[in-house]
């Protein structure tokens, strides 16, 4: 169904990267990459890697480094980000390899990259996929046909995660005439109250409609209840403006209902939410609705939420390290 308010234009990134992204992007790429490897590789030889989710941990570390570079480096070209994403992905794998190569071989092939692709080959030939890792399995045959399904599974979850990542950050609203990124202000409501704000956009009794509104207050388990995020992205010079009267030069909305346990809609449940706006432009008159009603002395939220990610991602890090350590203990007290 086409949404009521398809005449206004999306927003578009205009496709330009400053200078300090390529700066930037180079050296975090390698080194948040090498790091990625090393945590994989250090796993592997403890003989606790598990397919999927080892890879998509470590794949955290070059994505968050590829947000920062995105932002710090004003990088507006969606397709640009995700290339560098996908050379971040292929060395963070690849490295992974390579350290495993350098432990067998000795630090004096530390030079010999070409020699990467023959032991990823040998490693496709010998290793042995186990359900259950341990010392009754050392003599069981290698498992090729496996190797190839999980390596090339793994490759592709580590690269389209980071380039995804990217890709994303790369596309949010970007002001060209204060040349930073827009404000990201996010709202939880009650369910169903997205479709309730694109009729009242359209038929233009928004004054209406968000009276009968409200935040839903944050909750650990929210994220696994449904509900409605409301996204606004603002001019970051008119989101600092102190008067509300001020008309930002731009300002977008985005409307996403979160679609969890849905046990009667199998296919909407699959896709975990369902965008009812992306990034639509707003008018002065609008925006200084959605201000009035969400966006006035709440900065304790935005901070909030920006406190959340980085403890998920703090909490992913040192899971890791918790593996990591009972892995070593069941090693040395067991094998």
């Amino acid at each position: 169904m086409e949404s009521p308010l398809a005449d206004r234009e999306k927003y578009r990134p205009s496709g330009h990267v400053s200078p300090e992204f390529f700066i930037l992007a180079m050296p975090l790429a390698v080194v948040a990459s090498l790091l990625a490897g090393g945590i994989m590789f250090g796993i592997f030889r403890f003989g606790f890697y598990f397919f999927l989710i080892i890879p998509l941990l470590a794949a955290m570390i070059p994505a968050g480094a590829f947000v920062f570079a995105v932002r710090v480096g004003r990088c507006r070209n969606r397709v640009i980000a995700a290339v560098f994403g996908v050379f971040a992905g292929l060395l963070a794998y690849g490295s992974y390899y390579y350290f495993d190569m350098l432990d067998m071989r000795g630090v004096d092939q530390v030079l010999r990259i070409d020699a990467v692709p023959s032991h990823i080959w040998f490693r496709l030939q010998t290793d042995r996929v186990e359900a259950h890792p341990g010392i009754n399995h050392r003599n069981d045959p290698p498992t090729p046909w496996a190797n190839y399904i999980f390596f090339t599974i793994d490759g592709l979850l580590i690269c389209g995660l980071i380039a995804g990542v990217a890709g994303e950050r790369a596309g949010r609203i970007y002001c060209e005439h204060s040349d930073w990124w827009a404000t990201y202000h996010m709202r939880s409501l009650a369910p169903e109250a997205g479709a309730q704000i694109v009729s009242a956009l359209a038929a233009g009794r928004l004054d209406e409609c968000l009276a009968g509104l409200h935040v839903l207050p944050p909750r650990i388990d929210q994220h696994q209840q449904p509900h409605c995020q409301l996204i606004l992205e603002v001019c970051a010079e008119t989101d600092k403006a102190e008067s509300q009267e001020v008309a930002g030069c731009c300002a977008f909305l985005s409307l996403r209902e979160m679609l969890f346990q849905s046990k009667q809609k199998r296919s909407k449940f699959s896709l975990g939410l369902e965008k009812l706006l992306s990034q639509v432009p707003l008018t002065a008159d609008e925006y200084r609705k959605f201000q009035s009603k969400f966006l006035v002395a709440d900065p304790i939220a935005d901070k909030a939420r920006v406190r959340t990610i980085w403890l998920r991602v703090l909490i992913a890090v040192l899971a890791i390290a918790i593996l990591g350590v009972v892995v070593y203990l069941h090693n040395a007290f067991l094998g």
